[in-house]
């Protein structure tokens, strides 16, 4: 149990470092080399599907309620309201999206690629509720 809680603690600090990439690094490659962009953003998604899945299997052990609640937190975060319908959206596509973003709102380059992902990939496919 204390080993679960530990890597579930480790992997929410990972996130909170500061990131490699932002926009402004990113953005280039939009007039540029896109397959690369593709290639960043399916390694960002397989990572966000590990975590959440990590996530996943440690909030079904714990059994006090204060400690689901803040698992439940660190879920909300990792799903980011991106509902991308599974075989219907190509990589291309996500590119597309993300570089549309980047051109339009210059002001937020500077951003991490992860909010940079979130930002983009939710506003295109949004979670129904």
């Amino acid at each position: 149990m204390r080993a679960i809680l530990a890597a579930a603690v480790l992997l929410a600090a990972s996130s909170a470092q500061a990131e490699f990439y932002d926009g402004n690094k990113i953005y280039p490659l939009c007039e540029g080399n896109k397959s690369l962009i593709g290639t960043y953003i399916a390694g960002w998604l397989d990572k966000r599907g590990s975590d959440y899945n990590s996530f996943m299997t440690a909030e079904s052990v714990l059994s006090d309620s204060a400690k689901r609640q803040a698992f439940n937190g660190v879920l909300h975060e990792i799903d980011a309201n991106i509902c991308i319908p599974p075989g219907q959206i190509s990589l291309g596509q996500m590119v597309d999206v993300l570089c549309k973003h980047l051109t339009e709102h210059p002001e937020t380059r500077h951003l991490g690629m992860s909010q940079q992902l979130v930002t983009s990939l939710s506003g295109a496919w949004p979670c129904r509720k």
